[in-house]
């Protein structure tokens, strides 16, 4: 009789520890919750420390983990500047399809110039979610001025004009 109230003791035991287990609340055991976790830039275009980047043909662009909210992305939360924090203009887009905004210059930026890129913390996802710090890198352009591409096989850039005498 003994042996079977130990053996019922014991799996009245282990029962009431998988169920404790099985019932936990997952905030407390440590899991995170997807809608609370704040977005991040996962690949900055250039790459930052990069150097002899194209000063005349430059795109900035930053890749998000996850989808943004298009109205958060703007020319005051992705900014471009020069040394001495000189504001650089441009145009900023949004590309839901691939969670990429993009800094185009209005013009050729200067050769051999270090640029700081920052996406501030104004930025949100479509949950709301603000980042957590604003995402800063810096590049430096090349010493002359890129040709433009050419395309395969040869002949006239489609970049470049035509002239008719």
């Amino acid at each position: 009789m003994r042996t079977h109230n130990n053996h019922i003791i014991c799996f009245l035991a282990i029962l009431l520890i998988s169920l404790t287990i099985g019932c936990g609340d997952s905030d407390v055991n440590g899991a995170i919750n997807p809608a609370t976790v704040p977005p991040t830039v996962t690949l900055p275009t250039p790459s930052s420390g990069a150097t002899g980047v194209c000063p005349n043909a430059v795109i900035i662009s930053a890749t998000f983990s996850e989808a943004m909210n298009p109205a958060t992305i703007n020319a005051s939360t992705f900014t471009l500047t020069s040394p001495g924090g000189v504001s650089v203009s441009g145009t900023v887009t949004y590309v839901a399809a691939t969670n990429v905004a993009t800094f185009t210059p209005a013009t050729a930026l200067s050769l051999n110039t270090l640029y700081t890129a920052t996406i501030t913390t104004g930025v949100a996802n479509t949950s709301g979610i603000h980042m957590a710090a604003n995402f800063v890198w810096s590049f430096t352009t090349a010493l002359a001025a890129c040709a433009p591409p050419q395309p395969p096989g040869g002949g006239p850039s489609p970049l470049a004009s035509a002239c008719v005498f």
